[in-house]
């Protein structure tokens, strides 16, 4: 029998017996399977739900958060990516980046590893159970518990970090640096990192959907695209896009305020700029603080209806800010703006119900053995601080803990964990290449 195929939606079945509804005689007749059809909305798969130009996320226009008398009048629109299946933008990042790396034969005999503030980890999450594929996710640790319980719900081992834990790269790329020592552990041959910060498919996902969506949607109208700066690979990809298509079509950045709770957008204050981004497209970048994009939520809440999470929130912000001051819109009547709002709130509730949103959310750490030795022969940094500072934080008061670790950055980088978390260290030896680290634990 010929099954359908989520790759080959117009294959169907041979024709199977059934018998008909409602027959007096009894007759079995032949009955064609039902088949997928997208034009009916029935799907054989749930990754053929993941947003295209021909099953585009929709637009909706504001009417109430950005109206008024002050500043030019701006018609914005929002995309609201959270009803791709998975909830959020980053299932089109990851689509492509898992079918760019099948295609290449990376995933060959590897389990995956990667680094997320959430979205884009349970999109790989949902599509890694799909195929069976094994997957751990280095997350910060002040990402909404929702967020981590959804991921280990598909399936994935979910890896809890502060994000200064052995910052390579910059003061808050903790869980980037973590992901990068796991994908380098045993020479590279039992995970490989997609690394949605520099894979190119990033942007291709959002110069190939996204960007042609939007230009489709509008009518080719928009003249103002907003988004958040994180990976970039909406903000490059639809940038590159829309701009082919109009070189006037003004592309605006948001960027939160060092340490902000704002999960999804990175401040490069304080983080890495990815590879992938290509600010030559940005025309502005407006900074938004914590304060205004929670109160602008709550706003899309109850004003709009809109369950959205608080980086849509800060995007939206933005787009006030640029209806009051900005130049070129003064020079147009009402001109069509479109902003990604990335993921839904309900993946933020525990924020919300806190009270207070911009509080820290208590942090929860992997229940971890106590054992009083801890081996990291053949890690590195972070990994060998990342598996220490989670054996600390489940020992009691004055116990010893020994690690054996033969990274030469170890070196360092215990004594800076110790002095951080307020441990004694006890002592340090060299032994055959390899250091011997002993700890107690605070009072």
């Amino acid at each position: 029998m010929t099954l359908a195929t989520p790759g080959n939606p117009k294959l169907s079945a041979k024709t199977t017996s059934h018998p008909r509804l409602g027959s007096t005689s009894g007759r079995i007749e032949e009955r064609a399977r039902v088949s997928s059809a997208p034009a009916l909305r029935r799907y054989g798969d749930i990754r053929e739900l993941i947003a295209s130009v021909e099953n585009p996320t929709p637009l909706v226009r504001l009417n109430h958060v950005v109206s008024g008398t002050e500043g030019a009048p701006l018609d914005l629109w929002l995309k609201l990516e959270w009803l791709n299946p998975f909830g959020s933008i980053k299932d089109r990042t990851a689509l492509f980046i898992l079918r760019g790396m099948e295609e290449r034969g990376e995933l060959d005999g590897r389990a995956i590893v990667e680094p997320s503030s959430g979205n884009t980890g349970i999109a790989l999450a949902a599509l890694a159970a799909l195929s069976g594929q094994r997957l751990t996710v280095t997350i910060p640790d002040g990402v909404p518990q929702e967020k981590k319980d959804l991921l280990r719900m598909l399936g994935a081992d979910v890896m809890e970090t502060p994000d200064d834990l052995c910052p390579v790269d910059h003061p808050k790329d903790g869980a980037i640096a973590l992901a990068r020592s796991i994908a380098e552990t045993e020479g590279g041959s039992a995970f490989v990192m997609p690394n949605q910060y520099e894979n190119p498919d990033n942007v291709r996902a959002h110069y190939e959907t996204t960007g042609p969506e939007i230009w489709k949607q509008t009518e080719g109208r928009v003249r103002f695209f907003l988004a958040g700066y994180g990976t970039c690979g909406t903000l490059t990809g639809v940038a590159k896009y829309l701009k082919e298509q109009d070189a006037t079509i003004q592309i605006i950045a948001i960027e939160p305020q060092a340490g902000h709770r704002l999960p999804g957008l990175k401040s490069f204050r304080e983080a890495k700029i990815p590879a992938i981004l290509d600010p030559s497209l940005i025309d502005h970048v407006i900074g938004v603080d914590d304060s205004d994009a929670y109160e602008m939520t709550r706003r899309l809440y109850r004003e709009e209806g809109l369950i959205v999470g608080p980086s849509t929130g800060a995007i939206v912000h933005a787009a006030r800010e640029l209806r009051l001051g900005h130049r070129a819109l003064r020079a147009e009547s009402a001109p069509t703006a479109v902003a990604v709002s990335p993921d839904g709130g309900l993946k933020y509730m525990s924020y919300f119900s806190a009270g207070d949103p911009v509080s820290e959310p208590v942090r929860q750490l992997d229940t971890v053995t106590n054992d009083r030795s801890l081996d990291c022969t053949g890690m590195v940094c972070p990994l060998p601080i990342f598996k220490a500072k989670q054996t600390l934080d489940n020992m009691d008061p004055g116990e010893i803990l020994e690690i054996v670790c033969t990274d030469p950055g170890s070196l360092s980088d215990f004594p800076a964990l110790a002095k951080r978390t307020g441990h004694a260290l006890l002592s340090v030896e060299e032994q055959d290449e390899r250091q011997v680290f002993r700890l107690r634990v605070r009072a």
